[in-house]
């Protein structure tokens, strides 16, 4: 059981500050894995996906500052989820495509990558139906940036308990790629 290490250079943007565009649902059914904080958001595929709905988390790392900063994700996952959900990170004037399989690591901080983020308000992590089947659906939590190689702030303690207050203290899932 791993102590809660210092968070306070941690960046945690949750749905409830995210922005959405398209028809996003509100859901407290967590599937596997908890959801982070109160609820999180969903997006019912309804016919091929064309990328015009989304969810975008953009983060102030002003008070952080400019640097590499780990990016994860936090979800939940069910059977029905996009496994090939496209995530784009965007840093220092690039974007860079991130694919997700959401079927899988529910309720746990999951790696997207280290990215160089220059701190001037132009981040941002972005989810979109871009090609989704229909009858999928596409859940948007929460993302997380922390400076590249403080990872100690997350534990494998507490995985299933979805207080804010707790909940940075879960597991992450490294990104396999």
């Amino acid at each position: 059981d791993k102590e809660l290490k210092d968070i306070s250079n941690a960046v945690v943007i949750d749905n409830t500050d995210a922005t959405f565009l398209g028809a996003w649902g509100t859901s407290t059914s967590a599937g596997d894995g908890a959801y982070y904080g109160s609820n999180f958001r969903f997006f019912e595929v309804l016919v091929m996906g064309t990328g015009a709905n989304s969810a975008t988390w953009t983060p102030d790392l002003s008070s952080a500052g400019a640097g590499d900063y780990d990016v994860y994700v936090w979800h939940t996952a069910k059977p029905i989820y996009l496994s090939n959900a496209q995530f784009a990170i965007t840093h220092n004037g690039t974007t860079d495509p991130v694919t997700v399989d959401l079927t899988k690591n529910g309720g746990t901080w999951y790696k997207l990558g280290t990215y160089t983020f220059d701190a001037l308000g132009s981040e941002d992590v972005t989810v979109t139906d871009n090609e989704a089947p229909a009858g999928t659906f596409i859940p948007a939590d929460a993302v997380a940036f922390v400076p590249a190689g403080t990872t100690s702030w997350l534990s494998e303690s507490v995985r299933y308990n979805t207080s804010v207050e707790s909940i940075l203290a879960n597991s992450f899932i490294p990104n396999a790629d």
